[in-house]
Formats: structure tokens, C-alpha cells, sequence
């Protein structure tokens, strides 16, 4: 079973793998040190339910919060300057 937090399913939601995976490949990554398993789980079932909602609670927030650590986003983040370049450059194309 998987756990996860997707626009797909609409926010936190548990199922098999199968249906995660969508019939396609999944690379597992070690957690970060510090997240132990079953607290992991635990806080991630809490979440069960919760709405996926992009800039609030993502997949990426999900997880660090089920990690046990400070919602952030790296993708959100990304995205917020890559925006804010442009914008600039559109503000300095104009003069």
C-alpha cells in the first residue's frame, strides 16, 4: 500500500501500488535521516483525506510533513522565481 497526496486522487489517499504507479516505474528513495518509519506512517495516515491543493499541500509538502518536518516545496519554490525572473524580464524588455 501507498500512501500519497495527488491531484489525481484529489488529496491524501491510501492505496495498492498498482494503482500509484499507474503501471508506470517508481524509484524509492531512502528517507533523509531522522525519519523513522513508523512515525512516518502514523503522521501520514493522519493526513488521510486532507485536499490536495498546490501551493498549500501538495505531494512535496505531504511528505515532508509526514517526515515530520516543515511543509516546503522545492517545485513550488522553483516555479515562484522562475515567474518572478520572467516578470522581470518582461518589466526590462519594456524600457
Amino acid at each position: 500500500m501507498v500512501i500519497s497526496n495527488s491531484r489525481r486522487r484529489g488529496g491524501a489517499f491510501e492505496e495498492c501500488w498498482s494503482e500509484f504507479s499507474g503501471g508506470m516505474p517508481v524509484t524509492v528513495k531512502e528517507a533523509r535521516s531522522g525519519a523513522q518509519g513508523h512515525a512516518t506512517v502514523t503522521r501520514a495516515r493522519s493526513m488521510l483525506g486532507a485536499a490536495w491543493r498546490p501551493v498549500e499541500f501538495n505531494c512535496e509538502h505531504f511528505v515532508e510533513e509526514a517526515c515530520g518536518r516543515t511543509r516546503r516545496s522545492a517545485q513550488l519554490h522553483a516555479a515562484s522565481m522562475i515567474s518572478v525572473l520572467l516578470g522581470l524580464l518582461v518589466l526590462v524588455g519594456r524600457e
